[in-house]
């Protein structure tokens, strides 16, 4: 399948499929999928992931431990991949912490208050282990490092030789070297993580120890909201971010589903709704509670195919819904133009495939396809706009 998007149709005929009920899971899992491939040049502080909060805090994961009686997720680290998540969060403390770290051995994985919780060693190898068993993909981590202070440096920097011998080339190491926090690289795609060999991205805290900082970025690149539920529809999209922040940063909601995080006054459930609302805006990192594999959110997250899609066809069209549709290159549509500061435009004559990209005039504009959710949203505006739908 060639996605190339060509044009919005003139006429509401695609509309009717809006109506029909969400895809399966299969359909779900490939338009995800492909919406990765998408993506594939965005730099980082535009870039969408698939995300879950305190990812490892399940009993499918850890077992019978203490921390996990009180879960954010119900599916596995691996199972929660095999669901499509690319972005994961984990916690890791000194063995048996809140108490004095009393040299028991490497740092471990858990909520707060560890017992019986598998060790980061483990943990890493299971990541590491579907990682390598799928080589088209690129995980982040995110890693919140509770081990400053634990022994000294020690406890970092064994954590460090941990992260070393699950991942070993495949980690994108920070160039700053050791005990130097060095920023997220902003401006890294997944592309060119692929064609490196790196595909693993870690990222927290700034740590302590000299080999810390050598693997794990400075998490201060990316923002978290403050209140999920005063999101606002775009273009605002406020109250916690400008837009200059929406495209300079990588923006983080999450939740938080546990009860301890009800009884706290956590951040607001994010339902269906409340997800596409963020996906127009361009939430990057959405870290969802009990993600389970037929949960209606992660078919929120679909912000470009229709249900069913794509089919017969080697190109595609944008409906009014702003949802795409395959169709034959013969057929003449208007045509999507990016130009180089990222506005869209919808040409005014309707052409074929072979001739639309002569009908994007604009200099330095182009016959493109939206790459993220934020980018299918303003085609659609811009179409609105033309009087195209």
């Amino acid at each position: 399948m060639v996605v190339a998007l060509l044009a919005i149709l003139l006429t509401s005929a695609g509309t009717a499929a809006s109506r029909v009920a969400a895809a399966d899971r299969a359909w779900t899992d490939r338009a995800l999928a492909l919406q990765d491939r998408l993506a594939g040049d965005v730099p980082l502080r535009n870039l969408p992931w698939v995300s879950t909060h305190n990812s490892y805090n399940s009993i499918a994961e850890m077992g019978l431990a203490l921390s996990v009686l009180d879960p954010n997720q119900q599916l596995s680290l691996v199972g929660q991949l095999d669901a499509g998540v690319r972005h994961l969060e984990i916690d890791v403390h000194p063995p048996l912490a809140p108490l004095p770290d009393l040299g028991l051995g490497g740092a471990t994985t858990c909520h707060s208050v560890c017992t019986l919780e598998k060790p980061f060693a483990v943990v890493l190898g299971e990541i590491a282990g579907w990682l390598r068993a799928h080589p088209d993909e690129v995980l982040m981590l995110y890693v919140e490092s509770h081990l400053a202070g634990a022994a000294g440096n020690a406890g970092s920097d064994a954590a460090a030789a941990t992260i070393a011998a699950a991942f070993g080339d495949l980690v994108l190491r920070p160039a700053g070297g050791a005990g130097r926090c060095t920023p997220l690289p902003l401006e890294q795609t997944r592309e060119r993580l692929l064609a490196s060999g790196r595909r693993v991205l870690l990222f927290g805290p700034c740590g302590s120890g000299g080999a810390w900082p050598s693997y794990v970025f400075d998490e201060r690149g990316r923002l978290t909201g403050s209140d999920n539920g005063r999101l606002r529809e775009p273009p605002d999209c406020g109250p916690d971010f400008t837009r200059a922040q929406y495209e300079a940063s990588p923006i983080r909601y999450f939740e938080d589903r546990t009860v301890v995080g009800a009884l706290t006054g956590g951040p607001d459930p994010i339902d269906a709704a409340l997800t596409r609302r963020m996906v127009r805006c361009g939430v990057e990192i959405i870290g969802f509670d009990q993600l389970t594999r037929d949960d209606p959110r992660r078919e929120a997250l679909v912000w470009s195919w229709a249900p069913g899609q794509p089919a017969a066809g080697d190109c595609a069209v944008q409906r009014p819904d702003g949802r795409w549709a395959s169709r034959s290159c013969d057929e003449r549509h208007r045509v999507a133009c990016r130009a180089a500061d990222g506005r869209w435009s919808v040409s005014e004559r309707a052409v074929t495939a072979r001739a639309a990209p002569r009908e994007c005039r604009t200099p330095g504009a182009v016959n493109g396809v939206p790459r993220t959710g934020r980018e299918g949203w303003l085609l659609q505006r811009a179409a609105i706009g033309a009087g195209d739908v």
